[in-house]
């Protein structure tokens, strides 16, 4: 826990407006200062008071924090979670299978607010993020989806969340007012062939051009496995005798085993 807290409200000559100033000596015995601007005297007051709460919780990273802006804290996530997943047994132990995708909208979340200071990024901003978002086309030229747009800010509150852990954000803004995420606007999926369209299906694959295709198609009409986790079986995932197929984490979606 921080120690030696001392603060003050001052009026400072190189800048306009008071600041509200505290320092401590934290747990290494190391200084630190936390200083924000306030509007008036009240204000700063009240400031302070605030900041020396946020030290009392959350200690010496909040200083990190303050000072730190959305790239830098971007990277840092980038470095320690978007790597490849590892597995022990069908146990993840660390890294993500979808780390490239992440990573891609990263680059986006960063291009909007990577000058921004992580605590200046307000409710808002995220929902003036959205709208964007929504209103700019596909890099096919489609309308974008808002299960895309979804995606990314599921991505932004994940990182604002690491940070929240690593003592550099008090609170996140997607604590701070109305659900910004709503799965209801995502078109559903629930689209089932027909026998008819099965049968017509299957038949189009008679040609020799299409024959291969055939059994790849029972295979996942009928398991509804996804194309991905069919495509990545070995032998030793079938069993012949016993009818079944295992899904090993590592190639399933939910990176759980299933039969």
């Amino acid at each position: 826990m921080p120690r030696q807290r001392t603060g003050s409200v001052i009026k400072r000559k190189d800048r306009d407006g008071w600041w509200a100033r505290l320092s401590f000596t934290d747990r290494e015995g190391k200084s630190r200062t936390l200083q924000r601007k306030a509007e008036n005297r009240t204000e700063a007051k009240l400031l302070l008071k605030k900041m020396l709460r946020e030290v009392e919780d959350h200690g010496a990273e909040i200083v990190t924090g303050d000072k730190m802006r959305f790239a830098e804290l971007a990277k840092t996530y980038e470095q320690k979670k978007l790597i490849p997943a590892e597995y022990q047994g069908d146990i993840k132990t660390k890294g993500l299978r979808s780390y490239t995708s992440q990573k891609r909208r990263l680059k986006t979340l960063v291009a909007h607010f990577g000058k921004k200071l992580i605590r200046q990024v307000t409710h808002s901003d995220l929902e003036q993020f959205k709208e964007q978002r929504l209103s700019m086309p596909t890099w096919r030229g489609k309308e974008r989806s808002h299960a895309d747009v979804n995606r990314d800010l599921q991505l932004m509150r994940i990182v604002l969340n690491f940070a929240k852990r690593q003592g550099w954000l008090p609170t996140t803004p997607f604590e701070r007012g109305e659900a910004l995420i709503n799965t209801a606007h995502e078109r559903a999926r629930n689209r089932v062939l027909s026998r008819d369209e099965e049968s017509r299906l299957l038949a189009e694959c008679e040609t020799p051009t299409r024959q291969h295709l055939k059994a790849i198609i029972i295979a996942l009409v009928d398991t509804a496995l996804r194309r991905g986790e069919l495509s990545s079986l070995l032998w030793s995932d079938i069993d012949l005798e016993t009818r079944t197929i295992r899904i090993r984490a590592t190639i399933a979606k939910t990176a759980k085993p299933r039969t």
